[in-house]
């Protein structure tokens, strides 16, 4: 619900994991990989 009404962005919903088997959940983290996101805060100059 909260991509579809805007309040989170499809690429940080995929950060979520959610299995109910630990094996799996622990093979996705094992092999997770993020690619980071342009922030908005960098046109801003607040790093």
């Amino acid at each position: 619900m909260m991509v579809q009404h805007r309040f989170l962005k499809p690429a940080n919903r995929d950060l979520v994991f959610n299995e109910a088997d630990a094996t799996i959940l622990i093979d996705k983290m094992d092999h997770f990989s993020a690619i980071p996101d342009e922030v908005w805060f960098r046109d801003r100059n607040l790093s």
